[in-house]
Parts: C-alpha cells; structure tokens; sequence
C-alpha cells in the first residue's frame, strides 16, 4: 500500500471540499465539546453530564459520513446536517460506538488490576526493606527483594497498556465504517474490522503520526484558549467555539479524508471477493 500516494489524494480532494468539511468539522467539535461545560464533579450534575455524554457519543458519525463522501465522488451531498448525523441517528448507532467504548474499558480495567497489584508489591516490598532490613528471615528478604521490584513492572505495565490500547484502537478503526457502508454493527463490526485491519496498523498508524504537529499544536492553543476563558458559562462556550474552529480549519478536513480513503483501499479487495 502506498501511504504517501494516499495522502497526496486526500490532500487534493480535501483542499477541493475544505470549506464544506471545516463547517462539519466545527459543528461536530463544538456538540462535542458541550459535555465539558458541566461541572461533573458532584451529585446531579454528573448524571446530567453522563447522560449527554451517552447522547452524543455517535457524534464522531458525521465525520466517517463526511470523508465516505469525498472520496466517492458524492461531495455534492456534503451538507451541514452531516455534523448532526451521528446525533440524528444516535439509535443506529449507539450498538457499534459502546462496543468501541465497552473494548477500551475492558482494557483498561485489566491493566488498572495489573499496575495496582505491582504497585502494592513494589511500595509494601520498599517500605520493609528500608524499615527494618535485618528483621526478615533470608527467604523472606528475597522474597521482599522481589516485590520491590515489581516497582519496574508498573512502569513496564503502564508502557504495555499504551501499546496495547494504541493497537485495539488501530484494529478497531473500520468499525464505523462499516457500520456505515454495510450496516456492519456492534461485536459484528468489531470482528471484521479485526479481520480487514489485519497487517494495516503500521499504515494507519504512519498516518495518524503524520498529524502529530498539528494535532500538538492545537492542544497548546487550545489548553491557552481554555486558561484565557475558562471552561463554564458564555465565556467557556465561546473558548469551545474557538479551540473546535482550529482544528476544523486546520488539518482535519485533510485528516478525516485520508481516514475514508484509506479504509476504502483496504476493503476494495474485501468488497471484490465478496467477502463483505
């Protein structure tokens, strides 16, 4: 697969529909933002921010809809309704975005088992040796010895869980897609997405790191947008309002095309064989 020739085209076609795609990019990236502006620290206002948060979680919908567009030569569909498509048919596909968020929470909850349990090892192991080393018996001194050591297995957990999280995520990645195109849903469309990722996680991944710049970039205006007006009321929406429109007339009309196009080479062989 050529990533670089990949790239190139979806540059192009972006650049063609840039002004559609920052305008769907921004309405996605300010509902999206709508969360953060409860306070969910405490009592009804986090099961209000919990429940918005489940209403929106298909919002990402609309950028998958948009970049399938592009790359088929449906741009003239491009509409600003395309930012609300994942809201509008959050039912359709609520059963594939908690499958994508109940696979990261496995994952996550493993690891947190993991890294406790070493952490517990590593300071309990410590705190002995350094108290009262000529308490233990020499077995036991070993056997302390080596849960101190378990201090490298947190850090070497926490490396592992970075790894595996990224690669989950890379194999989960043709989820919406076809969900969108096939009707694929839910632990369905995790599997074939499994299936049709296989030998792919290196490409995308060199794409996705292709933005890192950007993707920095904004963060830091963004963390000083947010610093300058705060996170609540009038003043915290128009800090989301302006730290959405910089990623939206930025980089990811280029992002969220080269993302179709890519998915689409790789079930092109897929879609010849019949397999989907």
């Amino acid at each position: 697969m050529n990533i670089s020739m990949i790239k190139q085209r979806a540059r192009e076609i972006a650049q063609v529909n840039k002004a559609s795609l920052s305008r769907i990019c921004l309405i996605i990236g300010i509902i999206t933002a709508l969360p953060s502006l409860l306070n969910s620290g405490n009592g009804i206002m986090y099961v209000i921010h919990l429940i918005i948060s489940v209403l929106l979680i298909a919002t990402e919908q609309g950028n998958v809809v948009a970049g399938l567009k592009v790359v088929t030569n449906r741009e003239q569909e491009l509409s600003d309704n395309d930012g609300i498509y994942g809201i509008v048919n959050w039912i359709e596909y609520l059963p594939t975005y908690l499958t994508k968020v109940l696979v990261n929470f496995v994952v996550a909850i493993i690891f947190v088992i993991v890294i406790v349990a070493c952490s517990i090892g590593s300071f309990g192991g410590i705190l002995t040796l350094v108290t009262d080393p000529y308490s233990v018996s020499p077995i036991k001194g070993v056997i302390t010895g080596l849960s101190a050591l378990s201090g490298m297995l947190v850090f070497i957990a926490f490396i592992a869980f970075l790894f595996v999280i990224v690669w989950v995520n890379l194999r989960m990645f043709a989820m919406t897609y076809l969900h969108q195109e096939y009707g694929i849903k839910g632990f369905a469309a995790l599997k074939e997405s499994f299936n049709l990722m296989k030998g792919h996680c290196s490409d995308l991944l060199f794409i996705d790191l292709s933005f890192i710049g950007w993707m920095i970039l904004c963060g830091i205006l963004s963390s000083i947008i947010g610093f300058a007006f705060g996170d609540n009321g009038i003043t915290g929406l128009l800090g989301s309002v302006l730290s959405a429109a910089l990623g939206a007339y930025t980089y990811l009309p280029a992002y969220i095309t080269v993302h179709a196009l890519f998915y689409k080479e790789i079930a092109y062989k897929f879609y010849d064989e019949g397999r989907i």
